[in-house]
């Protein structure tokens, strides 16, 4: 199927998508689009047979967010990489890498829980960065992390957390956080 697609939140984009099934499942052989001055690409499957299950790799590869965020800088991207999976109602980001060309600025995050309605559950939620600055572009950066990582576990109402950051700036001295 090749189709025009628009809406409200998703602005005008050329789609491909291939994909074959039957009555328990869908295989998603192919999406792409060329929207937002960029790429998205995915592949998955999907089968609600004995229960939901779900596996998505997601690519995104130089999309501009401008025509969604107004203040996003004109130069910078967005790339990105998502290796996710939903096994009723467990779920498991195996792995969703981003970084903003053309920063150096890199996020990883992977994960796994469950969304049962009474009581959603992180088992471990675990996000790294690297080269990160405020502003994200510029020479004169108000605050700046070389590498950090935050750990997440629990629920909303019961969690922990462990953050650990490299942070600097311009009128702020070189240091480590560890909360």
């Amino acid at each position: 199927i090749t189709t025009n697609l628009s809406s409200q939140q998703l602005p005008r984009g050329l789609w491909h998508l291939t994909a074959q099934g039957n009555q328990q499942e869908l295989l998603l052989e192919k999406l792409r689009t060329e929207l937002l001055q960029g790429v998205i690409e995915a592949t998955g499957k999907v089968s609600w047979q004995p229960q939901l299950a779900i596996q998505l790799h997601l690519g995104t590869h130089h999309l501009s967010l401008k025509d969604l965020w107004q203040d996003w800088p004109e130069e910078l991207t967005l790339d990105s990489q998502l290796v996710a999976n939903l096994e009723g109602d467990n779920f498991n980001i195996k792995r969703f890498d981003l970084s903003l060309p053309p920063t150096a600025a890199k996020f990883s995050l992977h994960g796994e829980g469950s969304l049962v309605k009474q009581q959603p559950q992180l088992k471990i939620a675990a996000l790294t960065w690297q080269q990160v600055q405020w502003p994200l572009l510029g020479q004169h950066a108000i605050a700046n992390s070389t590498a950090g990582r935050l750990h997440f576990t629990g629920s909303l109402q019961d969690y922990r957390f462990d953050l650990y950051s490299q942070l600097a700036g311009h009128q702020i001295p070189g240091s480590q956080w560890h909360i």
